[in-house]
């Protein structure tokens, strides 16, 4: 399978598994631990989270990650070294919406986990699927 395909492969089955975590999370959080799983729209304003949204983010998170991965191996051996830093950063800077929200705690929890199970499921994907076999 050459590398495109992997980097498809891998794209699609991190962000189906992403989004199955994620709606775990979030049935959990709301059931078991009584998130509200309202979100600020402005200072004034909060909605309940669309839940629908979770879709497109699994997914174009995981077709982001197997693009920044397709470039970075093109231009270094060994992708991996840079592709898992670069991913954690990004996944720290994410956490900012969640965090800063200024919903109840187990929304943010909810929330923040979200974004940790789809960085979680392209490191994971990827790193299966896509790893060079050594000379």
């Amino acid at each position: 399978m050459n590398d495109v395909k992997r980097l498809a492969l891998a794209a699609i089955l991190s962000g189906a598994t992403a989004l199955v975590l994620n709606i775990c999370v979030i049935l959990v959080s709301s059931g078991i631990f009584d998130a509200s799983l309202m979100i600020r729209m402005s200072p004034t304003e909060t909605v309940p989270m669309p839940l629908m949204n979770m879709i497109p983010e699994s997914f174009a998170a995981s077709a982001v990650a197997a693009v920044l991965l397709f470039a970075i191996s093109r231009l270094t051996a060994r992708p991996f070294v840079f592709f898992i830093p670069v991913v954690a950063a990004i996944t720290v800077v994410s956490l900012y919406g969640p965090i800063n929200d200024g919903s109840d705690p187990a929304t943010k929890i909810a929330l923040s986990l979200t974004h940790i199970n789809i960085a979680d499921s392209i490191i994971a994907f990827n790193l299966i699927l896509f790893r060079k076999k050594s000379s």
